[in-house]
């Protein structure tokens, strides 16, 4: 497999501008196989109550191939799931020449993985699981409800509110 990630260059400290949108990338967030997801910092907010997104950058692929088709779908798919409350909301996406920036919640607990196997969130707390459990369910069957299949459900790619009460698709 293709690891597309391994070939973006690493874009800390840059600042993403589009229509009236100032981000600046503060932190490395993750890495998956098509994309690099950074912390962003709004620059139109203050320095003392700022607003942080995560901003997932992938390359911009070759108009009319294969890997262009699946990610206008993964932009349309994730667009019509955005307004479910356990879906990571998408609220913008910015394609420039060689890239296109997802602009997202930014989640500060950090993925499901991260619950699971560092912060030991779910260690001997039925409540916790079944809190999880229900709401992953809801987000799956709406995603269901509208004909989209998620395609690569893992840990990895569920994020937690700050006290891991809140679970969130992305």
């Amino acid at each position: 497999m293709v690891v597309f990630s391994s070939i973006l260059p690493n874009q800390l400290g840059y600042t993403l501008v589009s229509n009236g949108m100032r981000l600046r990338f503060v932190h490395v967030a993750g890495k998956g196989a098509y994309g690099v997801v950074y912390l962003a910092w709004d620059l139109s907010t203050p320095e003392h109550a700022p607003r942080f997104y995560a901003v997932k950058c992938t390359l911009k692929y070759e108009a009319n191939t294969e890997f262009a088709a699946l990610q206008k779908r993964e932009i349309i798919y994730h667009s019509a799931m955005s307004g479910h409350p356990n879906v990571t909301s998408l609220y913008r996406v910015i394609e420039q020449e060689h890239y296109v920036y997802f602009v997202l919640d930014c989640h500060e607990g950090g993925d499901l993985f991260g619950a699971i196997v560092e912060r030991k969130s779910f260690d001997h707390n039925d409540a916790a699981v079944k809190l999880a459990y229900v709401q992953l369910l809801d987000a799956m069957q709406a995603c269901h409800d509208a004909g989209i299949s998620h395609r690569d459900l893992k840990p990895e790619n569920i994020m937690c509110s700050q006290q891991d009460s809140r679970f969130f698709l992305t």
